[in-house]
């Protein structure tokens, strides 16, 4: 019994590691050339700087410079596989409970080589179609999948009895559809968080030491005008608007899926999933 996982991240590496020990015989196709998927930190942002371009270049993980963990490291842990400095073979590098993404990245990477999961990964190749094969039983079920995929050394076309999609969903940005008005003519810069980069003249720490005088709570932006000045609900304005970062999530993506007809994606909702997860 064959099993594709899409992605080396997190999801995929546990899931591939589970489905080998049942015995199954498993190919983990990652698009980048190394295990972790968000974690994964990329110094470069995408000249889009909304991500909404469909020929948008290198995409990146959502990643950024100061980031740590917004829970303790044992409850981000593996089972079976503590996270903790003393189970990572000497390659901790931030003891704290509330690790950087550093530290994240080097356990997964310890986790893959703990259980041998770069022998069934296929780096560097990204999976560009996913088609499910015709019916051939009397109950309906899927008689397996077909895997097209793009690498250096050229396309490749197999045969899987089952797909596991774990490609991750904090790639495509989501901004306001449609556009604020006046979103246009805005002469400042208009980002997502997505591509958010540390400014070296503001400092490289942004993180809060108490209270500041520099953050204003307002209302629900409504528009954006030509002159650079932002209006929000209820009519209040501010002028000298130098930049606008939308932090308004993700949306899930599966372009390799788009053609097969096995899932919707409308309101941002992934359906129809058993329990919201198969």
């Amino acid at each position: 019994f064959n099993v594709a996982v899409i992605g080396a991240g997190a999801s995929g590496l546990v899931a591939a590691k589970e489905l080998l020990e049942e015995g199954l015989q498993v190919t983990v196709y990652e698009a980048s050339t190394e295990v972790g998927g968000i974690w994964i930190y990329d110094e470069a942002a995408e000249d889009d700087l909304l991500s909404q371009r469909e020929d948008r270049g290198k995409v990146h993980s959502s990643m950024y410079a100061s980031l740590r963990t917004n829970l303790p490291r044992e409850v981000m842990s593996y089972l079976d596989l503590p996270f903790i400095p003393e189970a990572m073979q000497g390659k901790s590098q931030d003891s704290r409970r509330f690790c950087s993404h550093e530290e994240v990245l080097e356990y997964l990477k310890v986790y893959c080589e703990v259980y041998g999961l770069s022998e069934v990964i296929k780096f560097g190749r990204r999976v560009t179609k996913a088609i499910p094969q015709p019916v051939d039983c009397s109950d309906g079920t899927c008689a397996g999948w077909c895997i097209h995929s793009e690498g250096a050394t050229g396309a490749e076309e197999e045969h899987f009895d089952a797909l596991v999609v774990a490609n991750g969903h904090y790639t495509q940005p989501n901004v306001p559809e449609p556009p604020l008005p006046g979103a246009d003519t805005f002469p400042g810069t208009q980002m997502h968080s997505h591509n958010y980069l540390p400014d070296p003249a503001m400092g490289t720490d942004p993180t809060p030491h108490g209270p500041r005088g520099n953050i204003w709570r307002r209302n629900n932006l409504a528009a954006l005008h030509p002159d650079g000045s932002a209006e929000f609900e209820g009519g209040m304005a501010v002028s000298g608007v130098d930049a606008v970062v939308y932090c308004t999530g993700y949306r899930y993506s599966f372009p390799f899926l788009q053609d097969a007809g096995v899932v919707s994606l409308e309101r941002n909702r992934v359906e129809p999933l058993y329990e919201q997860v198969f």
